[in-house]
């Protein structure tokens, strides 16, 4: 018995041995072969800007992103893909793609609080983030796709919403102090039925841009009593929101990425989707956007309502000082390209 036991000490070793090997000759993220590789793959399609790598403070699990700033040359759809190998005792190899859509000037950018832009127009300048933490040997490729141009300038704000309530129950008007830059709509609600009776009612205030301007909008729901909170909104609070001129260029994060991992020779993969989200809402005169400001659940106790009958709330509008949270998602890496707006 004692004889198995050293025999399996000893294979035991000598397997942490090798481990630390290993993990001894790990290769690390080259830089230069990255950018140079990245340059061949893309020259016909991008303008490279700059580029840089950076580590989101913000993050718990801190990884390495590789930020690489291009201009598109032409309107169209943009798959770019890069490959890699992993620095990992399970994952061999690894591949991302991050897809961006880019319309003539003035679009219309698409942009979502909590979220980003989902589209580019031509002219801007979007930032990359490619993943550089614990992976090496890249190589990048870029599928183009043309796409029909569309029409020039904002959607009309009707294709946005289906429900718009314009005036208050009481038919007072909402008082709203960002008059000048924003035009209030209305409200608009979602109702999310419950499995076992009652439901859950998401409100929001939809609002459409009319002049160029920042600050953020506090949002709250008037009390039950119709009284509105007193308190006024505070720096921090609420969403920022930048109007531009039309046709003005930014430089913003991609939004979206595709990845597959492979393990075992390829053998086996795992495919997932993921997000580079940012809240900072960026516009132009003409674009309608929502905002939540409330939401009602209301349950029913063996059919029989345990909650009283509310009417539907209405928003209380406030404006705050401009302010862009660098550890809000992926604020940090657009921040630095509103350096007059931050706090």
């Amino acid at each position: 018995m004692a004889r198995y036991a050293i025999f399996i000490l000893l294979i035991t070793t000598a397997f942490f041995a090798a481990v630390s090997v290993v993990h001894g000759q790990k290769k690390t993220f080259d830089l230069d072969q990255v950018r140079n590789n990245f340059k061949a793959a893309s020259a016909e399609y991008f303008e490279m800007v700059r580029d840089e790598l950076a580590g989101l403070e913000a993050e718990k699990r801190p990884d390495a992103y590789w930020l690489v700033r291009v201009r598109p040359k032409r309107t169209g759809h943009y798959a770019v893909k890069y490959v890699y190998k992993y620095n990992d005792p399970f994952y061999g190899d690894g591949e991302n793609t991050i897809n961006i859509g880019v319309d003539p000037g003035k679009c219309d950018r698409r942009s979502e609080a909590e979220s980003g832009i989902s589209r580019f127009c031509l002219g801007d300048t979007v930032i990359l983030p490619v993943r550089a933490g614990n992976r090496y040997n890249y190589s990048f490729s870029v599928k183009y796709t043309e796409e029909a141009a569309p029409e020039i300038g904002p959607i009309p704000w009707r294709n946005y919403v289906t429900t718009i309530q314009p005036q208050s129950p009481s038919g007072e008007p909402v008082k709203n102090p960002l008059e000048s830059n924003l035009r209030f709509l209305g409200i608009r609600s979602e109702v999310m039925l419950h499995r076992n009776s009652g439901s859950t009612t998401v409100y929001f205030a939809t609002f459409q841009a009319i002049a160029a301007g920042r600050f953020n909008v506090a949002l709250s729901a008037e009390s039950e009593n119709g009284k509105s909170p007193a308190t006024p909104a505070v720096p921090g609070e609420g969403t920022a929101v930048v109007i531009l001129e039309p046709g003005t260029p930014v430089t913003y994060l991609a939004r979206h990425e595709d990845t597959i991992n492979y393990a075992d020779e390829k053998k086996f993969s795992s495919h997932s989707g993921g997000t580079f989200p940012t809240n900072l809402l960026v516009l132009q005169p003409g674009e309608v956007f929502s905002l939540h400001f409330s939401t009602i659940t209301t349950r029913d106790n063996f059919g029989k309502k345990t909650d009283k009958t509310r009417a539907a709330p209405w928003p209380v509008i406030r404006k705050a000082p401009f302010f862009i949270d660098r550890k809000w998602g992926f604020n940090q890496f657009i921040a630095d390209y509103f350096p007059l707006m931050i706090l």
